[in-house]
């Protein structure tokens, strides 16, 4: 993401290369998320210093052309060109409803919470990809540093209105539509596989699909295999278990099993060793399977705080073991007579939780073999890196305020969150890229060398690593830096970098007065 360049060479990076019908349009685009990353939480009025910029943006939020597909593929292009190379990367999925409150009734909005006239919104599906950058953290306790490399892909999804005269009490109309609208908003897993696309057939490639308890869907992990796409997923489904004949070792089926496909792990139809709409071969039930397995380790893991929560560091047990998942019933279809999903499931519990707070229990699907204690460690720091994703979207509402949006149509509204979703990246990046090589020389942090001294000059302190960097940043924007507080969180890191960035400009007016006056 390059949080540490200029807002203007970013935004020309991650916009300068869209299609429209005219190249205008396009360096208004740049203008526009120049500004936003400029001005990060500030109203479309107080980006730009005159009514026709103002106007402008108003204009492009308005033209047809300006969809939240077309005005990220760019940046994706970027992301899909990043995801090609050699290594691990993390897609961390989720989705977050960004709601208008007491407003005006806006066109394209639908209903959101339990009082459905009062709120109108939508649900944004985003799915942010992360370099793995492998091994853990300094304290184990924390989980590793990633690289963010970008949105892979985003969807919008609007529920639909009770129609007029309709009772708002829960009668069989609206059960109806709600079942229909939960199918929809299963789909979106799905759907965002396919937008994807497959994984290349490269094995120094690896991604890995992490995701909560809403994506354990049978469709979607079935895609995932199908794409080549890994995945961590916290199971929700108690699902019934078939005969697994799979040696604990190399996770293969037996030779008469001779069907099974490399890729996707799956048994045909006429394998011997699935259930084709018999239950004579389950063998129990997911949980309760899981529940009795030994366990093949403990570690520490910091829990950031939840409501009522405080942050805290949990002492958790992993195990883990090879399952066969049965597919479930689905119309037309019995249960079982769809293939199997072939994985391994790893179990988290707290072992000593405080009193009066609910022990932390995960349960973890994941596509490959796990069968000892690092490989199941590393798959649970993985799926607590999706906390990521949830950041994103608090940065998306409270640090750029895109619930305060004063735009009245749903397509406006679109289009400045696909904008507004690349810039909350960008504040997302500037606390891992500091935190990824927090020993290399203060050069290396991404400052320019005005920047730098500058930073160095105002603090009074003799900044020489990336960490000494962060500390200077955090401190600039309210880090008091105590033994107790932790490393600076991005909102108090932008808050610094702001901070820097009005010294500097003070600093070159200096120089231009100075010149000016002698």
């Amino acid at each position: 993401m390059h949080a540490l360049e200029t807002p203007q060479a970013w935004a020309t990076t991650h916009f300068g290369q869209i299609e429209m019908s005219d190249v205008r349009r396009v360096a208004r685009v740049v203008t526009i998320a120049e500004a936003m990353a400029t001005h990060p939480g500030h109203s479309i009025p107080q980006m730009f210093g005159n009514t026709y910029q103002v106007k402008a943006a108003y204009h492009l939020f308005n033209l047809k052309e300006a969809t939240p597909d077309r005005l990220q593929s760019g940046h994706r292009a970027l992301v899909k060109q990043r995801l090609d190379q050699a290594g691990t990367y993390l897609l961390l999925e989720d989705t977050s409803e960004l709601a208008w409150q007491n407003c005006a009734p806006r066109e394209g909005l639908g209903p959101l919470g339990a009082n459905r006239d009062r709120y109108q919104g939508i649900h944004l599906h985003s799915v942010l990809a992360v370099r793995w950058v492998g091994g853990l953290a300094k304290n184990r306790c924390q989980r590793p540093e990633v690289e963010i490399i970008g949105l892979c892909d985003q969807q919008y999804y609007i529920r639909q209105p009770r129609p007029e005269g309709e009772p708002k009490s829960k009668s069989l109309l609206r059960k109806g539509r709600d079942r229909e609208s939960q199918l929809w908003e299963s789909q979106l897993w799905e759907r965002a596989t396919q937008r994807i696309a497959p994984k290349a057939d490269d094995k120094s490639v690896r991604w890995v699909r992490v995701c909560d308890r809403g994506a354990d869907i049978y469709e979607h992990l079935r895609a995932c295999q199908d794409a080549g796409h890994g995945f961590v997923i916290r199971a929700s489904q108690d699902r019934a278990l078939l005969c697994c004949h799979q040696s604990a070792a190399t996770r293969v089926l037996p030779p008469e099993c001779c069907h099974q496909s490399a890729a996707t792990r799956v048994l045909p139809p006429e394998c011997c060793h699935q259930s084709a709409g018999s239950n004579s071969q389950d063998q129990g039930r997911l949980f309760a399977a899981v529940q009795a397995s030994p366990a093949l380790g403990h570690f520490g893991l910091e829990l950031r705080t939840r409501p009522k929560q405080p942050a805290r560091t949990a002492q958790l047990a992993v195990s883990a073991m090879p399952v066969v998942l049965r597919a479930p019933q689905r119309p037309g279809c019995s249960p079982g007579r769809n293939l199997p999903i072939h994985c391994s499931a790893i179990r988290v519990w707290e072992t000593a939780a405080p009193e009066g707070i609910e022990p932390l229990e995960w349960l973890l699907l994941c596509d490959e073999a796990v069968d000892e204690f690092e490989s199941a460690h590393t798959c649970v720091v993985q799926y607590a890196t999706r906390w990521l994703i949830e950041e994103f979207h608090k940065a998306l509402k409270s640090g750029l305020g895109v619930q305060r949006l004063q735009l009245k149509t749903a397509d406006r509204l679109f289009s400045a969150i696909a904008l507004l979703s690349v810039v909350a990246l960008r504040l997302l990046d500037l606390r891992e890229h500091l935190r990824v090589t927090p020993d290399q020389p203060a050069e290396n942090s991404g400052l320019e060398v005005l920047e730098l001294e500058v930073l160095r000059l105002h603090s009074k302190q003799s900044i020489k690593t990336v960490q000494d960097v962060a500390l200077a940043l955090g401190r600039l924007g309210g880090h008091l830096n105590r033994k107790s507080d932790g490393a600076p969180g991005w909102q108090v890191l932008w808050r610094g970098m702001q901070q820097l960035q009005t010294v500097i400009e003070g600093v070159r007016l200096a120089s231009k007065v100075k010149q000016k006056f002698g």
